[in-house]
């Protein structure tokens, strides 16, 4: 039997045994057979490979940093051929290919099956003197002792001719040796030639301080003045992402002495750096003629990774640039002398002498390169729910990358995020249709571990339509340990359907598959920074969805331990989604802040401005207890600040920021920077009392909201009482993905001063509560309740 034929039959045969009603989307369905045996795991490892130097170019390659490139482009104009044979040869040439584009020819395939060549080992004795107004020096490494002077060797020379050519070559690799040539001579030599300090070229390469999320352009400040303290240099986009970084060393000028000499230097790739960095610099002015015995090393092009790929094929990356003090690449040696026979020396002072003959050549006019490095924007592909094969690629990548390099919490993910990238391939390219692409965005999303990550669809939290269009005519809450009916819908249609449904029931299983089981293959799908926060998501929306408008049967157990099936008609996705932004996000009842009994004052921190605390504080100063209902996410970040400002004396510091510090793909080159954030006292607030005893009150609060409840342990000593809060902390980044989609995660972590993380565990609660059915019932504020019982017991 045709093998596609097999394929095809097994998919259907697996999708019909599969329970169709179920929300979640039947694997067998999501993808177009594919033949595995031209789509073999050699072939998949092939494509990772390319989306991984794709990746690599697109961050650290000069080209791409210059804005010259369209990281975009490099990948979407060379893969087709390898997506139609993604055969060995093809992924070589994919490879030359998107090489080929950064015009940079030391990027490239590296040949290790090529011998090395050796050139510049051999330093022979002249056989014959140069023409008569020309002087030979040799000074190799070994004969620079430590009582050498330079002016009495060159004294003699200097007085028979202005025409010098200086042998500088090495026989060996010597670093103390190397670096005494150039301190002791080389050094003073150049210092009398130049008339004003000489900066010696330094290698510039990459340096992103975490990640600038791809919604926001480089080219505009997005942030309002007021919000960086009214500070207008302080920009966004100058704290995060990508910058450059560059080391500078220098040679000071001398005693002119040596202005009028014409001077040719000979060396090798054994001399120290400093003394070829020195002297390409001086060549670089036009002020000397340079020529190289042998190839020039590599690390005077720039700095390079050695990156392995399948096939045991390595490829040669450059990730930083040399640049010169005129902000150019250089000019370079006059003359490199590579050939199977090398040069004697009788032969480089004729090339020399030669070079004499003719004033020094002037290079011409060279570009002068970016001074900062910038950041081209990323596209979004939103004209199709469906891109093209290799665009859904590309959406791959792209997320894969940014997570592999500027991920602060990689190791909370699911699994080694090396083994990602060859699981996600075949199924990116063979996804069958738009609803399979954005179960696979979901499920990319889903390895983070992380509650900020997410699957928006044109930046909003509803999918497009015929994912989740339709739900079960009620709302359930997680509580317990059990998934218990919260709301019954209460139009005449849904509520004929609901009618035996009550409040209260336990929803067992949906359409025959337990609930647990749900649990289990919607882990898939759907991640958060823990299991509690989990829970609580799945409960809100996708357990009860789903993309047809087919009856739910539902499997309950009442409170009496009796159990029902109940078929429900859905109801639209609008009904729904009202329905349960009430349930889960109530109204918060004003006053937002008021008096609970003569000793105790309430605020409801997330619902007030902080231009509002003012009259909070004038309000509740003569209260000893105070309860900071924390619960929400604050309408503004300076309400910590305010808040905390009639109790504070000095500045302190609240939390610890972890930022990665990415210069380099090798990550041993890279490091992370520790930032205190920290919260200073106000010069004016309203006199309240200090001896406040303060009760902090916390529910599934994320990002921007933990961070604040950090901030008010450390500043007012609070008890802290609730639930589990999701852990989700630092910036919520986005990534563009293909197809109108963006998705999310945590860039950066956040660490409580003593180091104690806030990713995945939350803040610190010092009482915790467990919400019971019993109090969900009869709409109790459990949490409200426990904090004025520790007022009342100090328990």
């Amino acid at each position: 039997m045709n093998r596609r034929i097999f394929l095809l039959l097994a998919t259907i045969m697996l999708a019909t045994s599969t329970n169709a009603q179920s929300p979640i989307p039947i694997e067998a369905q999501m993808f177009e057979p594919f033949d595995t045996i031209t789509w073999n795991q050699s072939a998949i490892k092939r494509i990772a490979s390319v989306g991984q130097l794709w990746g690599t170019l697109k961050y650290f390659h000069p080209a791409l940093m210059k804005g010259k490139l369209d990281a975009d482009q490099l990948l979407l104009t060379t893969v087709e051929p390898l997506l139609k044979n993604p055969s060995h040869e093809n992924f070589v040439a994919t490879i030359n290919k998107m090489l080929a584009m950064l015009d940079d020819p030391t990027s490239q395939i590296k040949r290790s099956a090529e011998p090395i060549q050796q050139m510049g080992v051999i330093v022979s004795k002249p056989t014959r003197k140069p023409a008569a107004n020309v002087s030979y020096l040799s000074f190799p490494q070994e004969s620079i002792t430590a009582s050498f002077s330079m002016d009495s060797s060159l004294q003699d020379m200097m007085r028979k001719s202005k025409l010098m050519i200086i042998d500088l070559r090495n026989r060996s690799e010597d670093h103390s040796a190397g670096l005494r040539q150039y301190t002791s001579f080389v050094r003073p030599l150049i210092s009398g030639l130049v008339d004003q300090m000489l900066l010696l070229p330094t290698t510039r390469t990459a340096y992103y301080h975490a990640f600038l999320r791809q919604d926001f352009p480089d080219d505009l400040d997005v942030i309002p003045a007021a919000a960086r303290e009214g500070d207008p240099n302080y920009w966004y986009q100058e704290r995060f992402g990508l910058k450059n970084t560059s080391q500078g060393a220098y040679l000071a000028a001398g005693k002119p002495h040596l202005r009028t000499k014409r001077i040719c230097f000979l060396v090798n790739r054994y001399n120290n750096a400093n003394t070829l960095k020195a002297l390409l610099a001086l060549r670089n002015r036009d002020a000397c003629y340079l020529v190289f015995d042998g190839p020039v090393p590599e690390y005077l092009q720039g700095s390079y990774y050695t990156m392995p790929l399948a096939d045991q094929i390595k490829v040669n990356v450059k990730v930083g640039e040399q640049i010169y003090e005129d902000g150019t690449l250089g000019s370079g040696p006059d003359r490199v002398i590579i050939s199977a026979k090398q040069p004697t020396t009788d032969e480089l002072i004729d090339l020399a002498t030669k070079l004499f003959e003719t004033t020094i050549i002037t290079h011409p006019k060279k570009s002068v390169e970016n001074t900062v490095y910038v950041r081209l924007p990323q596209q979004a592909y939103a004209d199709s729910l469906y891109p093209q094969q290799k665009v859904r690629l590309l959406a791959l990548f792209n997320f894969w990358n940014v997570i592999h390099y500027f991920c602060p919490n990689k190791h909370l993910l699911k699994g080694d995020w090396q083994d990602k990238l060859p699981y996600f391939v075949p199924r990116f390219l063979f996804a069958k249709d738009y609803k399979s692409y954005f179960w696979l965005l979901r499920e990319l999303s889903a390895q983070l571990n992380d509650g900020h990550a997410e699957v928006l669809y044109q930046y909003g939290i509803l999918p497009p339509p015929g994912i989740t269009d339709y739900f079960a005519p009620m709302c359930v809450k997680y509580i317990e340990g059990k998934t218990i009916v919260v709301k019954l819908f209460s139009d005449d249609k849904s509520e004929r359907q609901t009618g035996r449904l009550r409040i209260g029931d336990e929803l067992l299983d949906i359409d025959n598959v337990p609930i647990d089981t749900l649990f289990r293959r919607w882990s898939q799908y759907a991640g958060s920074s823990n299991e509690f926060s989990y829970r609580h998501l799945l409960h809100k929306v996708p357990l009860l969805s789903r993309s047809g408008d087919q009856p739910f049967t539902v499997l309950v157990r009442r409170q009496d331990s009796s159990q029902e099936v109940i078929q429900l008609r859905p109801v639209n996705k609008d009904v729904y989604w009202q329905a349960m932004l009430n349930v889960y996000y109530p109204p918060v009842p004003k006053p937002f802040w008021r008096s609970i009994d003569d000793s105790t004052g309430y605020v409801r921190l997330n619902s007030i401005y902080s231009n509002q605390v003012d009259s909070v504080w004038q309000a509740l100063k003569d209260y000893k207890y105070i309860i900071l209902d924390a619960r929400g996410y604050p309408r503004d970040e300076a309400i910590v600040q305010t808040i905390a400002a009639p109790f504070m004396t000095k500045r302190d510091t609240v939390c610890i920021n972890s930022f990665p510090e990415i210069t380099h793909p090798d990550f041993a080159r890279n490091a992370v920077t520790l930032e205190a954030e920290t919260v200073k006292p106000l010069a004016r607030f309203v006199s309240v009392k200090k001896d406040k005893k303060f009760i902090l009150l916390c529910g599934q609060n994320a990002s921007q909201a933990e961070t604040n409840i950090m901030a008010w342990q450390k500043l007012l000593n609070p008890v802290t009482i609730g639930i589990p809060t999701i852990g989700a902390n630092g910036v919520s980044n986005t990534i563009l993905m293909a197809g109108g989609y963006s998705a999310k995660y945590s860039g950066y972590a956040v660490y409580y001063p003593d180091g104690t993380p806030n990713q995945r565990l939350g803040v610190k609660i010092d009482i915790p509560v467990s919400l019971t059915i019993q109090g969900e019932l009869a709409r109790q504020d459990e949490i409200m309740d426990r904090a004025i019982q520790f007022i009342k017991t100090a328990r």
